[in-house]
C-alpha cells in the first residue's frame, strides 16, 4: 500500500511515517518544513506528489487554539483550503481511503476548531457526492516524546525548572490524554482493516482533572513547583473524553509521562 502523509514532519506525522516504513508501507511525505513547495495550499504540487498513492493521511494543519485567534486567515487558509485540496486530489486519483485528522475540540469557537469543523463537513460532502471513502479522526490530547506543544509538555517544562505551573480556571476541567504511539496504532488499524467511512474517536475513554495532572507531574519529577491559576481569554470545555475509543490497551498515562520527562531531561 502506497500512502501519502501530509504534515509528515509534524509530531504525529513523524511517528506515523517511521512506523509505516517499519511495517513495509510505501510512504510518500509531504510537508512544508521539508520543502517550501510542499504546502497543502499548493494544489498542483500536492496532486503531483499523490500520483500512484492508494491512501492519503491528511495531518497537515496549524493547531494552536489561542494562536488561531491572532492569526485567523493563516488558520482558515491552511486548514480549510488545505483540506479541500487534499480531498480534491483524493477524488481525482481515486484513493481507497482518505483519513482526516480532526480534533476532539471542535465544539469550541476558535478559528482552529472552526477550521476542523469545516474540514469534517468537507469530508462528509466528498464522501456523499463523490464517493471518496473519508475517515474523520477526532483526536484527543496527544502527547509523547518530541511534542513541544500541549499541557503535558508545558507542565513538565515548568516542573523541571521548579517554576510555577499555570492552570486555566480552577483546574477541575477533565481531559483525555492519548500517547502518540496509540494514535499511530489507531491510524494503521484503520488502514489495514475493513472499517467503514465515518467518524472515529482517537482517545482512551479515560480522563484526568488538569489539577491532578499537574500534581502527578510534580510528584514524578520531585519538583518544587507551585500551582498558579489564571483566567484565559478563550473558553474551555469542562470535560472531554472519548466515548467509543477505536482501540484498547492504551499506554498508561503515568508511564507515558515518564517517557516525556526522560526525553525532556535529555534535551
Amino acid at each position: 500500500m502506497k500512502v501519502l502523509i501530509t504534515g509528515s514532519s509534524g509530531f504525529i506525522g513523524t511517528h506515523l511515517a517511521e512506523k509505516m516504513k517499519e511495517e513495509s508501507f510505501k510512504v510518500v511525505t509531504f510537508d512544508i518544513k521539508e520543502n517550501k513547495n510542499n504546502d497543502v495550499r499548493n494544489f498542483e504540487t500536492l496532486l503531483e506528489k499523490s500520483k500512484g498513492c492508494d491512501v492519503i493521511v491528511h495531518l497537515a494543519a496549524l493547531c494552536i487554539d489561542y494562536e488561531s485567534i491572532e492569526k485567523p486567515y493563516e488558520y482558515f487558509s491552511t486548514n480549510v483550503l488545505g483540506t479541500l485540496n487534499a480531498l480534491e486530489v483524493a477524488r481525482r486519483i481515486k484513493v481507497k481511503k482518505f483519513l482526516f485528522a480532526s480534533s476532539a475540540g471542535i465544539g469550541k469557537r476558535t478559528p482552529y476548531s472552526l477550521s476542523k469543523l469545516l474540514g469534517e463537513e468537507l469530508c462528509m460532502f466528498y464522501n456523499k457526492h463523490y464517493n471518496v471513502p473519508t475517515y474523520i479522526l477526532r483526536i484527543y490530547n496527544v502527547y509523547g516524546p518530541g511534542n513541544e506543544k500541549g499541557v503535558i509538555y508545558n507542565f513538565v517544562k515548568s516542573a523541571l525548572k521548579n517554576e510555577p505551573i499555570i492552570i486555566n480556571f480552577d483546574g477541575r476541567q477533565e481531559r483525555d490524554f492519548i500517547h502518540v504511539d496509540d494514535v499511530v496504532k489507531s491510524i494503521i488499524l484503520l488502514l489495514k482493516r475493513n472499517y467503514k467511512p465515518g467518524i472515529y474517536e482517537i482517545g482512551t475513554g479515560k480522563s484526568i482533572k488538569i489539577i491532578d495532572l499537574a500534581k502527578l507531574i510534580i510528584s514524578l519529577i520531585g519538583s518544587k513547583s507551585k500551582i498558579v491559576f489564571r483566567t484565559p481569554k478563550i473558553e474551555e470545555v469542562r470535560k472531554s473524553k472519548a466515548n467509543k475509543p477505536l482501540i484498547r490497551n492504551f499506554r498508561k498515562l503515568e508511564i507515558g509521562i515518564k517517557g516525556v520527562i526522560k526525553w525532556m531531561r535529555s534535551q
